[in-house]
């Protein structure tokens, strides 16, 4: 399949405008016959708009953020060009250009993002990318002005905190880099350029032990961390190829979204039947959701299509470990092992299978294995804490929790053990700090949301109490879970007698206790009934 793309603007500089602009200069073929299928049918119904409607931007726009999106960047500038001057007052147009233009020709990109900069609204996304392109023009002072000019726009701006980083550890202005990269780290913890950066810097400091943390974090999170940037997203959803669909299905899985991720790597398969990354991906999704049977008969498929692949008989076992299949497991993981002797999953996934025939002993030698051949393998460092803990030796749990919760994605279990260690301890700062630490990474986890309501409302040291915030976050808890969840309710009325809003804590306490004593719950009832007392008389419950 080929046709002709308007590749150039006759009679027409960069700057022209208007509907009247000719549409096309120069032509050259397009040939779409090595593009898969569905890529070549999403780019010509886009061609074929523009054809309807050639003094339509948006039908302009739309081609060339389909042709941005699969990798035909060249046809997208002309196409974003060109819906720049039928309409000079969208900010989009420039903007994509820039950031296509960005690697390549970075004095070009830098042209196009101050035109969409002096057509606003002010974003400090588009004045990071900006700035990023002045950087590698060679132009730092004016690159360190724009990252400044992003930050007066938003202050959290994660973008422009990792480039006034990297400009100041050019300077050797190291303090101002570690301010800079400490922020970025909290407004997203999971970007590899952070860590990279800040290990840069603790290196410099001659601070070995953090720069080799900071190096950890590299290795835990390979990623880089997404920009939010809801232009840029138009491209993101328009890309329909196999290598597209995939990573949108690893994006619904870190989400949790599995319904939608099975959609993508089936439909990433039906282009590449082949994949055996995508077979494994699907498999997965459905370990996810429990349908044990199914991810059994992909992985079995998957393991006649590459019986060489150690990935394949690890991911089996994992299927047949949830199915209580103990013996196969076993030899599907050691046959992993004999393929890959440092595959660390399968030296965990032997751990699994070990506790679970108590095999304890075993089973924290297979751990400890794992991690020593990976160090940031989170699920190892938090299985080998739970067992320590369980075995008695608290101590010994701690730095294990500790890195779950570092290495960890989505670690709130980790992060859970490790304040209720602290809290115990009578650390409380560190306890209330790490529960907030969760949260911000996941927002509406029921356990950390409580142990911090417990913290925050009934604290032994008045200086870790926050009554106000304990409330909104009990509010949030009850939001949940429904307003007849009996803990909720109990923690609530904590947080508003901590307020000094003691009628409102009668009234909840009533309600809890009419619930408790209906479901039978006697011990509950009491203790309902002593804080109650405590509320009669004007005083807030503290632990």
């Amino acid at each position: 399949m080929a046709w002709l793309l308007a590749a150039g603007l006759t009679g027409c500089g960069e700057d022209s405008t208007g509907p009247s602009a000719p549409i096309a200069a120069t032509i050259r073929a397009f040939d779409l016959s090595a593009a898969e299928p569905s890529v070549a049918a999403k780019i010509t119904q886009a061609r074929e708009a523009v054809e309807r409607d050639p003094g339509s931007n948006e039908a302009w726009g739309h081609l060339g953020v389909v042709l941005d999106a699969h990798g035909f960047f060249t046809d997208a500038i002309a196409c974003y060009r060109r819906a720049g001057q039928l309409a000079p007052q969208d900010v989009r147009w420039p903007y994509l250009s820039g950031l296509v233009l960005a690697f390549d020709d970075p004095n070009s990109a830098i042209d196009a993002f101050e035109r969409a900069i002096a057509i606003g609204p002010e974003s400090a996304v588009i004045m990071s990318y900006c700035a990023d392109a002045l950087v590698r023009a060679g132009r730092e002072n004016e690159a360190r002005r724009r990252y400044e000019s992003a930050l007066e726009t938003d202050a959290d701006c994660r973008k422009a905190r990792l480039g006034l980083g990297e400009l100041a550890i050019r300077r050797g202005a190291l303090e101002e880099a570690q301010v800079h990269l400490q922020r970025a780290a909290a407004l997203d913890f999971y970007d590899r350029q952070v860590h990279a950066k800040l290990a840069r810097v603790y290196r410099r400091l001659g601070d070995a032990s953090r720069a080799e943390r900071e190096a950890l974090l590299v290795r835990a999170y390979p990623d880089l961390a997404a920009v939010p940037d809801p232009i840029r997203a138009q491209v993101t959803r328009e890309a329909v190829s196999s290598k597209a669909r995939t990573k949108r299905g690893l994006t619904y899985v870190a989400r949790g979204q599995y319904a939608e991720a099975e959609t993508e790597f089936r439909r990433a398969l039906a282009v590449r039947p082949d994949s055996v990354r995508n077979h494994l991906n699907l498999g997965g999704v459905f370990l996810r959701q429990g349908q044990i049977d199914s991810a059994i008969d992909i992985f079995r498929q998957t393991l006649a299509m590459a019986p060489d692949d150690p990935e394949v008989y690890n991911n089996l076992a994992v299927a047949l470990l949830e199915d209580g299949r103990l013996r196969a497991a076993a030899d599907h993981l050691h046959t992993a092992l004999r393929l890959a002797p440092k595959h660390d999953g399968a030296h965990y996934n032997l751990g699994i299978l070990r506790e679970r025939q108590g095999k304890t002993d075993e089973a924290a030698a297979f751990y400890r294995q794992a991690l020593a051949i990976n160090p940031v393998n989170a699920r190892a460092h938090q299985a080998l804490a739970s067992l320590l803990e369980r075995s008695g030796r608290p101590d010994e749990a701690v730095s294990h929790w500790r890195a779950g919760v570092d290495f960890g994605r989505h670690p709130p279990e980790p992060t859970l053990h490790l304040a209720v260690i602290f809290a115990r301890q009578g650390r409380f700062g560190e306890a209330v700090a790490l529960l907030h630490q969760g949260r911000r990474r996941a927002p509406n986890d029921v356990p950390l949301l409580a142990a911090l309501v417990t913290i925050l409302a009934s604290c032994p040291d008045e200086r870790y109490r926050d009554g106000p915030q304990a409330v909104f976050l009990a509010l949030r808890l009850v939001s949940i879970l429904g307003p007849e969840h009996l803990p909720s309710l109990v923690l609530l009325a904590a947080a508003q007698a901590e307020t000094g809003q003691f009628e409102a804590a009668i009234r909840t306490s009533d309600r809890s206790l009419a619930l408790a004593e209906a479901a039978g719950q006697t011990d509950l009832a009491g203790e309902i009934r002593a804080r109650l007392q405590l509320y009669r008389a004007g005083r807030p419950y503290h632990q």
